[in-house]
């Protein structure tokens, strides 16, 4: 099987498609809602939410390993499938959000906006997704760096 059958699969699997809950491809295998890229976790199903955790760490990790997030992507286009990026900490995602305002006030040519709206939307998405408290430190400043955008 071809790594990105595997990713249709995996696919067809989490959205109740067909009941196959193991498969293996080239270092890349799924067993039941998560999906692995040699043996570390790219990507996890949460059923009762119906959030796709994927950890951008693995899927950055090397070249093969984007190959198989981008097989996973793909097999994912047209699905209505909400997809939480997991960056990091809240902190580092703050970061991340700052660090694109910034290039976006000294872009002459390339506009950020997009990439900006898309970090925003996945750190609400990750604030409540985790149930973070809004009362602290961290969320607060996060408020702060929204708001200047």
């Amino acid at each position: 099987m071809t790594n990105e059958q595997l990713a249709n699969q995996w696919v067809n699997h989490i959205l109740g498609r067909n009941n196959k809950t193991h498969g293996n491809g080239s270092h890349f295998s799924y067993s039941y809602n998560v999906l692995y890229s040699y043996n570390s976790t790219l990507a996890e199903w949460d059923q009762d939410k119906k959030v796709l955790l994927i950890n951008d760490h693995i899927a950055n990790y090397s070249n093969t390993s984007k190959r198989h997030a981008l097989h996973m992507e793909r097999a994912l286009m047209g699905e209505n499938i909400t997809k939480l990026y997991l960056y990091g900490t809240l902190v580092a995602q703050t970061e991340m959000l700052r660090d694109l305002i910034l290039k976006q006030e000294r872009a002459r040519k390339y506009d950020y906006t997009n990439e900006i709206n898309e970090l925003i939307q996945n750190i609400d998405l990750y604030v409540e997704y985790l149930n973070v408290d809004k009362r602290t430190k961290e969320y607060k400043e996060y408020l702060n760096v929204k708001r200047g955008v």
